[in-house]
């Protein structure tokens, strides 16, 4: 059970509203410090960092007796950055019970940072492993992958959100075998009424590059088309070629490019479900 629901913790600091204090999280295991509350994996501990900060493995005492993971970040001054550690966290409590992103076990905020606990999860399928084992899938296989991640997409609309940064990082696979998905970096998730963000240029809409509309389901479904991409091409090869001209002229010719690629994927290899696997969305 949730520390955020059994016990009563007292608050403070920038995301006080959303993380416990590094006091009131230790004394709740009645321990004498946060290293003997987060404790560190004997397997390799640290799984991956970027401009989110920094992730790694640990064991966490009285909550679970899985391992979980803990992302790390910073705390900046700038406002956006506050407000999208803020979203993250918010997503997580929101989504992570529906299996859609990892699952929230708790979050503190201590000496400038916060501390996210998570649900532990195996890697993105951008890395070189997890396109190999994509690539070994028979075609039908390869679009039942489509669709698990599909209707994750789905739900996430279904709730009037939008995650506006969809791409092969940021869609982790729970296993070595691919048996489930989540997505994950929820710092530019925003609601369908809310402000658009920025996202990554290769897997933006045309209309997202010129800023002419609201957040939209469109945006999310644009992007994963873009994964689908990718993932059957195996890495950005494809991109080199098309996406730089392409991009810079920033129009809807470049949006046909992609259509007229994947209709010749559904096609040749997949049979028209790819029709299908979108009707979800």
């Amino acid at each position: 059970m949730l520390l955020l629901i059994v016990c009563m913790f007292v608050k403070s600091g920038v995301l006080s509203d959303e993380c416990h204090n590094e006091e009131s999280f230790i004394g709740a295991y009645d321990k004498k410090t946060l290293n003997d509350v987060l404790i560190p994996s004997t397997k390799k501990n640290f799984l991956g960092a970027g401009s989110f900060g920094e992730v790694k493995r640990v064991l966490l005492d009285k909550i679970v007796e899985n391992e979980v993971a803990v992302k790390t970040i910073t705390i900046g001054t700038k406002i956006s950055q506050i407000n999208g550690i803020k979203e993250e966290i918010r997503y997580l409590m929101k989504m992570g019970d529906k299996g859609v992103t990892p699952y929230f076990y708790d979050c503190l905020e201590s000496n400038g940072k916060v501390y996210i606990i998570q649900e532990m999860l195996y890697k993105s399928l951008l890395t070189s492993e997890m396109i190999e084992k994509f690539q070994s899938f028979q075609p039908s296989k390869k679009i039942f992958k489509f669709l698990q991640i599909a209707m994750k997409l789905r739900d996430f609309h279904r709730e009037g959100d939008t995650h506006q940064d969809l791409k092969p990082d940021n869609i982790m696979s729970i296993d070595d075998d691919m048996t489930d998905f989540r997505i994950v970096d929820l710092g530019m998730a925003t609601d369908m009424l809310g402000e658009l963000k920025g996202g990554t240029p290769l897997f933006n809409s045309p209309d997202k590059i010129n800023r002419s509309k609201k957040p939209s389901c469109y945006q999310d479904v644009f992007a994963f088309a873009m994964t689908m991409v990718v993932m059957e091409m195996s890495n950005y090869e494809f991109f080199d070629r098309v996406t730089d001209d392409c991009f810079r002229k920033f129009s809807e010719e470049c949006k046909d490019q992609y259509v007229e690629k994947l209709e010749e994927l559904s096609k040749k290899k997949y049979e028209n479900n790819l029709s299908l696997l979108f009707s979800y969305l």
